[in-house]
């Protein structure tokens, strides 16, 4: 990755269709991550999603890949919509 996840990560996910990964931290941001190459293996940071008052606790896609769910040690739940 470019740099990584710091602080450390406390959940992630795949995508449905394998070609981004979700993560999120206990500074209460959430990174999309895209594959670039498969050998090896390279990803490119692709969005941060900041809105969380402390800790994201869990992440999830959404079946066809389009939204994504955070959920935070603030007891919200954020919906995060795609672009494009």
């Amino acid at each position: 990755g470019e740099g990584g996840h710091p602080p450390a990560v406390w959940a992630s996910a795949w995508s449905p269709d394998g070609t981004n990964i979700l993560t999120g931290s206990r500074d209460g941001s959430a990174r999309v991550w895209h594959l670039e190459s498969e050998g090896p293996m390279q990803w490119r940071l692709a969005a941060t999603l900041r809105g969380h008052a402390g800790a994201i606790w869990s992440v999830a896609w959404s079946p066809n890949g389009t939204t994504a769910l955070t959920g935070g040690q603030d007891g919200l739940i954020r919906v995060w919509h795609a672009r494009g």
